[in-house]
């Protein structure tokens, strides 16, 4: 283990003076020893704090305490009101998030900075890129990026839609799970609020859902904009439920591109059900479809009762029909790798005992 003694002052500055060298930075990793990087300077008994290579940043792990000290009680010895003093309260606070993104005072302290138009906002996601590739699930930074993001509006905002959405699908990408990133990706396309934009995220969807097919974020974002093509935006808030979905909402679902969309859907589950048997999060994705379709049925009834009598084709109702024929070839398929847990899921048992599949699709059809 490394011990040293540092000065954090001379590491604030030797930091500094690599953002002024390469203002390109992009990307932050932490390190135990940089050391054996420099076999020509091993005689050199002193340890490097920092490795700046095309455009990457390493920072060792023994330099982070006397660091973050220092440029923390700079940030609370700076008056933010003092002009003469604004480069030093920058590079304090830039130096603080790097190490500890969720720290609320520097946060706030930026935020003032941004609101009296000293930090522009597009500077702000610049920095904010490179706090996630080392910080990407620090749910307080990307509280702070919908902040920024909210002072860009206009045709401003639509320019930047693309670069969030690509921001948040690589972080899913390299860290799946990521709650904060699916949210923010949702968050951005509600600005928007095009059915256009829903419609084309869930395309640029396709091929990240067959490569993550046990990452329920995904799937979530992916049933949140189903909602909102259908013309129900808030359906997925908590405490809600698809069977809710009543008058106009429902009959959005019987329109020719939006049926279709729902029934592309459910063939791709389906699909994805059989090359990978037994995973969860298909399963709960495949009830999810079921129950909106069902609740289609019923507002369409409410309307005209002819719709939900009749199931011709690629209609919900045959939808049903075919559900209940799929989970009846769930359970009897003994050949399929995990059928225990497909023959689970298709039953409708969960560890929890509450209904997921088969049995559910029966309630829920007798209810019609």
């Amino acid at each position: 283990i490394l011990l040293v003694m540092t000065d954090g002052a001379e590491l604030f500055r030797k930091l500094n003076a690599l953002f002024l060298s390469d203002p390109l930075i992009d990307e932050l990793g932490l390190v135990i020893s940089p050391e054996k990087y420099f076999e020509n300077e091993r005689a050199n008994p002193e340890p490097k704090p920092f490795i700046l290579a095309e455009h990457k940043l390493a920072v060792a792990y023994w330099c982070i305490p006397p660091l973050y000290k220092y440029a923390f009680g700079l940030t609370k010895s700076i008056d933010v009101s003092n002009i003469s003093s604004t480069p030093l309260l920058l590079d304090a606070t830039r130096t603080v998030l790097l190490i500890s993104p969720d720290c609320y005072t520097v946060l706030n302290i930026r935020k003032r900075l941004i609101t009296n138009g000293v930090i522009l906002p597009f500077e702000e996601i610049v920095l904010l890129n490179l706090v996630f590739t080392k910080h990407p699930k620090s749910g307080e930074a990307w509280a702070h990026r919908r902040y920024v993001l909210e002072r860009i509006t206009g045709q401003e905002l639509s320019s930047i839609v693309d670069d969030e959405i690509q921001i948040c699908s690589r972080i899913g990408e390299t860290y799946p799970k990521n709650y904060y990133a699916w949210t923010h990706r949702l968050w951005v396309l509600d600005r928007v609020a095009s059915p256009e934009a829903f419609q084309q995220d869930l395309v640029r969807m396709d091929g990240w859902t067959r490569r993550n097919i046990s990452d329920n974020c995904g799937f979530h974002h992916r049933r949140a904009l189903l909602l909102r093509i259908s013309g129900h935006p808030r359906l997925h808030e908590e405490g809600r439920s698809c069977a809710s979905i009543s008058g106009p909402y429902a009959l959005g679902l019987a329109s020719v591109s939006c049926g279709d969309r729902w029934l592309a859907e459910i063939d791709m589950i389906d699909s994805l059900i059989d090359l990978y048997p037994g995973h969860e999060t298909l399963w709960m994705h495949k009830r999810f479809l079921t129950t909106c379709c069902l609740a289609f049925l019923r507002g369409a009834a409410s309307q005209d009762p002819t719709p939900a009598s009749t199931g011709e084709g690629g209609t919900p109702a045959h939808s049903i029909l075919t559900d209940l024929e799929y989970a009846d070839r769930c359970i009897a398929d003994n050949e399929a790798s995990r059928y225990k847990e497909q023959r689970k899921h298709a039953l409708g048992a969960t560890p929890a005992g509450a209904p997921v599949g088969r049995e559910s699709l029966l309630k829920l059809r007798v209810g019609l």
